[in-house]
């Protein structure tokens, strides 16, 4: 298993709340609520001192940390094949995004406006980025992400679903506008025999 650091109160916090998540290590300042999670949730943590961050962030010290670092175990890589097709899911396909703080801010809006996956191409996904979990400001907990080689071979795949998908709606659409009209029609057949 992969582990990495992640850093920022909201990232590591809902990492802790998270209880599928594997956690090696914390660090964080004193009397803070990443403090107050870990003595909640019995998880072992320390202090920060100055010399932590140039340790973990090695590289990538221009990110705001807010003396607060979580080292993790990566989840597995989610396949799509695994979702069945009985699942109601809303997915986001990001083509051509390779700026890893844009990912994690669609992530994080992705998660507001309910959607419950996003598809993007592996090489422009690094699952193990600290920008990625500081601007995704905690919502990689709740999001499936799917990394996948080919997007085009994806979406030529998908379309044929989802035109499916769209005939049945439609066909239920339709059957529920002529039952509302069926109805309509005796609701009103009734009222010119009451009213006559």
């Amino acid at each position: 298993m992969k582990t990495f650091w992640i850093c920022g109160h909201h990232s590591v916090n809902e990492c802790i709340k998270n209880s599928k998540r594997q956690i090696i290590e914390i660090i964080c300042k004193e009397h803070s609520s990443t403090e107050s999670l870990c003595i909640q949730n019995k998880i072992k943590y320390r202090f920060y001192k100055r010399k932590d961050e140039n340790k973990i962030l090695q590289s990538n010290l221009q990110v705001a940390h807010q003396n607060t670092f979580a080292k993790i175990v990566s989840f597995k890589n989610l396949e799509l094949n695994n979702v069945s097709e009985s699942n109601k899911i809303n997915l986001i396909a990001l083509e051509n995004i390779t700026d890893i703080r844009n990912i994690g801010s669609i992530i994080r809006t992705s998660l507001c406006f309910g959607i419950s996956g996003i598809v993007i191409e592996k090489k422009n996904f690094k699952s193990d980025s600290v920008e990625l979990f500081k601007s995704a400001s905690g919502a990689m907990e709740y999001m499936d992400i799917y990394a996948i080689s080919n997007l085009n071979q994806f979406l030529t795949g998908i379309k044929k679903k989802i035109t499916l998908f769209m005939d049945s709606i439609l066909t239920r659409e339709k059957n529920l506008m002529k039952n509302l009209f069926q109805k309509m029609e005796m609701y009103l057949s009734w009222e010119q025999k009451v009213l006559g």
